[in-house]
């Protein structure tokens, strides 16, 4: 049989050091890019790489190529169904083409976030996946004066690279299904204005469909009431028909404050929102929604990063990912039978 340091010579991938170290290549994977792993597997990956040569290969490759194979990733938050499935789905992409994702949550506050974005280029990332919705000039600044390649998820950018989904036409098309149903008094309540996309974007498509027949009413949702409870509470004041929320994650508050007052959906009122998420196609809940392919953007950004890391050039602006409108109970009023 071979021995250990011939194989080493002959060339050695990851799936020759799991294999021999009896782990998976991800945790080999997460060894070499510094991640975090047990002590027992390290020692194990450190044998194999010790007998093989297979680390002097890799560092080798990598002082040659100058590049790391990290991408790193800035996200807002990890609250969101939506930001989960734009992450896996970043990661999957990202390990696909051999490169590692670096991602790390940002929920410190804007003043930290230049501080976050210097932290992932220290470690040497080959790109930089900038998800946040508040831009400042500050960080405007910062990002003019990296070298580190830079695109920017979730929203549009004058200067640099960015991949968004369309909030506009998704906004449009639960719109045109609302004003079908002739609402009377209808509250919209508004992701922060802060958020340039969900917020204003969504917000605008939504109105600009609805006949001047309509009264409107927007309420801006705090971001630290995700669930939407307080400012739904404060929408039933206003004795509104129709509610329209900027997300799903809004309408659980929604439902809550309407049992409190006796009211049901979509008897008394009628909701529609945002996000498709899992609990919405609930028969409880039943919720009308805009379904967005966070899969597709979250593979798109990561693999438009990459381009970045290699020294290609990309498009500056894709957001033409499919949106699908699934009509559910919620947004329309029962027949009535005799």
């Amino acid at each position: 049989l071979m021995s250990l340091s011939a194989i080493g010579l002959f060339g050695m991938n990851i799936k020759d050091v799991a294999a021999l170290s009896g782990l998976s290549k991800s945790t080999v994977s997460r060894y070499l890019n510094g991640g975090s792993i047990s002590q027992q597997s390290a020692d194990k990956i450190a044998a194999v790489i010790q007998q093989t040569g297979f680390q002097s290969n890799i560092f080798a490759s990598r002082l040659k190529t100058n590049r790391s194979y990290l991408i790193g990733v800035l996200i807002d938050g990890f609250d969101s169904p939506s930001v989960n499935r734009v992450l896996s789905s970043i990661s999957s992409a990202c390990h696909d083409a051999g490169y590692q994702p670096f991602i790390m949550i940002d929920e410190t506050g804007e003043d930290n976030k230049i501080a976050n974005m210097r932290a992932l280029i220290q470690q040497g990332v080959d790109a930089l996946i900038l998800g946040t919705a508040l831009i400042t000039e500050g960080h405007r600044d910062f990002l003019s004066r990296i070298k580190v390649p830079t695109i920017i998820l979730g929203r549009t950018y004058d200067t640099l690279p960015w991949c968004k989904i369309d909030d506009y036409s998704g906004g449009r098309l639960l719109g045109e299904h609302v004003a079908r149903q002739h609402p009377e008094r209808l509250v919209y309540l508004s992701m922060g204005s802060d958020d340039p996309s969900a917020g204003e974007e969504r917000c605008r498509g939504v109105l600009s469909t609805l006949s001047s027949d309509t009264q409107v009413r927007v309420i801006e949702v705090d971001h630290v009431d995700n669930h939407g409870y307080a400012c739904a509470a404060k929408a039933l004041e206003w004795k509104p028909d129709y509610i329209v929320s900027a997300s799903d994650g809004f309408c659980l508050g929604i439902f809550s404050a309407l049992d409190a007052k006796g009211l049901s959906v979509p008897r008394d009122i009628r909701v529609a929102s945002f996000g498709n998420h899992a609990f919405s196609s609930l028969p409880s809940i039943s919720l009308t929604s805009i379904a967005y392919d966070y899969e597709a953007l979250g593979r798109d950004v990561a693999l438009k990063a990459i381009e970045l890391a290699s020294g290609n050039s990309i498009e500056p602006e894709c957001c033409d990912y499919p949106i699908e409108l699934i009509i559910r109970k919620s947004s329309v009023r029962p027949t009535t039978t005799r």
